[in-house]
Formats: structure tokens, sequence, C-alpha cells
């Protein structure tokens, strides 16, 4: 018989799990807003590579969201910042 597939990750509650993945997914929205906007806008290219890391962070939360979602939430979590940082800085 075999065994299950082991999950790494942290053990988390239904409530704490919801909390999570209501907090990625409206993070990732948030993220996908703000690069509409950017795609608006010329960038130098420092700013041209802060915007590859931000849907590299936003590629990759979506890729641990079924595996992790701490770690998921966490990543999205900074592409927010850092997309809302750019918009901030950039014109």
């Amino acid at each position: 018989m075999e065994s299950p597939a082991l999950r790494l990750g942290a053990l988390l509650s239904r409530e704490e799990e919801q909390r999570y993945r209501d907090r990625l997914e409206a993070d990732l929205a948030r993220v996908r807003r703000n690069l509409a906007k950017l795609a608006q806008r010329d960038l130098i290219p420092k700013q041209a590579a802060d915007l590859r890391r931000i849907r590299a962070l936003a590629e990759q939360a979506e890729a641990l969201r079924g595996r992790d979602l701490v770690a998921a939430s966490g990543l999205a979590g900074r592409a927010v910042i850092l997309s809302e940082e750019l918009l901030r800085t950039s014109r």
C-alpha cells in the first residue's frame, strides 16, 4: 500500500487556509491591475528589470498556490509592494 504524498508547508486550520487563500487572490489581482498600469509606462532599464522581478514573483506565487499557501501569499505580498513602489516612481 502506497503512502500519500508528503505535503510540505505549514499546517493550517480551515479558517487560516481560507484567509491565506483570500489574501493570495486579492494580492494577485492587485498585482495584475498594477502590471496593466505599468504596461502603459515608459520604463528605464532598471525599472524594466524590477517589472520582470514582479512578474516572476507573481508567477512563483501562482505555482506554489496548491502546495504552500503561506509561501505563495508571501510572494504575492512582495509583488504587491514592489509593483506599488514601481507605480509610484515611474511615469
